[in-house]
């Protein structure tokens, strides 16, 4: 249950004070990345709980969409910022500080292990956790194809790649896929954009390559023509001097 008097708006102002000006692995806004979550969150379970039967539905559905709004957006807080289990609970409750820590690694343990440890907990959290992850990818993802069709573009590929692969690998631990075809279609969703992500990448380095070798021909031509211009110079120089000891020799004469 969500604690009686609970706000959003105090979630979002706690959450805009702990992630101040900090960006997202995506370099956007924290505050903004996690709103957008949050929306995204919310029309993803009020989808998923309108598809089930009746009888199927929790009584407390409102208490539990309200919970994966404040857990949305709280997302970041414990990865990103000092913030702690206990802060987050004196702000909102332990159900949803919960969930804000199962939705974030453990960053005292290396990438590898941080990964497992992190997938283990998401594969047996329960449904509201696995929306927002689910949300979580899918706005990450965009953020990427955006960043990677700006200015960045190639420079960004990198940090993209290594991405993409880790939000490929935390969806496969999102088994309550398998159980509810709304989430499901979102998964499907988040899918299709982490595959369109990576083609971008494999398309600007495409481009790239392509540039490099149209320069490196480009050059060649150039030093080319420049070398056929100045060989004709040489030529006609040598004949000038040849005249010029033909004329002196009948002078002599």
């Amino acid at each position: 249950m969500v604690k009686q008097g609970l706000k959003v708006e105090d979630t979002a102002n706690f959450a805009k004070t702990a992630y101040a000006a900090r960006l997202s692995v995506t370099d956007t806004a924290l505050y903004s990345h996690c709103l957008n979550i949050a929306r995204l969150a919310e029309k993803i379970a009020r989808k998923l709980f309108k598809d089930m039967r009746r009888d199927a539905i929790p009584q407390d559905v409102d208490d539990i969409v309200e919970a994966i709004v404040h857990s949305a957006i709280l997302s970041e807080s414990i990865n990103t910022s000092r913030t702690t289990f206990e802060q987050v609970v004196s702000v909102t409750n332990v159900q949803i500080a919960t969930m804000v820590a199962n939705l974030s690694r453990d960053l005292r343990l290396v990438e590898t292990k941080r990964d497992i440890e992190y997938r283990g907990r998401l594969s047996t959290s329960p449904l509201p956790t696995q929306i927002v992850a689910v949300s979580r990818i899918i706005c990450t993802a965009q953020e990427l194809i955006a960043r990677l069709n700006s200015e960045a573009g190639l420079t960004a590929a990198p940090i993209a790649r290594k991405l993409l692969t880790q939000l490929d690998g935390d969806l496969l631990c999102v088994h309550a896929t398998n159980r509810y075809y709304v989430l499901r279609m979102y998964a499907h969703a988040a899918r299709n954009l982490i595959v369109d992500a990576n083609q971008l990448i494999k398309k600007l380095k495409t481009a790239a390559r392509a540039a490099k070798i149209a320069a490196t021909v480009t050059d060649t031509v150039t030093s080319e023509s420049v070398a056929a211009s100045v060989e004709p110079k040489k030529r006609r120089s040598k004949k000038g001097k040849q005249n010029d000891a033909k004329s002196n020799r009948r002078a002599d004469k």
